[in-house]
């Protein structure tokens, strides 16, 4: 849930112009987390 929140914060503070820019916005803000959570997850998982 923190994960989506940190997208969501990113890409209404800096992705409000198109789409584009909303969707690009939101991988910066959730990158930090994916990069970071992602791969210890991926790597308990399997």
């Amino acid at each position: 849930m923190d994960i989506l929140s940190h997208g969501l914060y990113g890409s209404i503070a800096f992705g409000r112009r198109n789409r584009r820019a909303f969707w690009t916005a939101f991988f910066f803000g959730v990158a930090p987390d994916l990069f970071s959570f992602g791969i210890f997850f991926i790597q308990r998982i399997f």
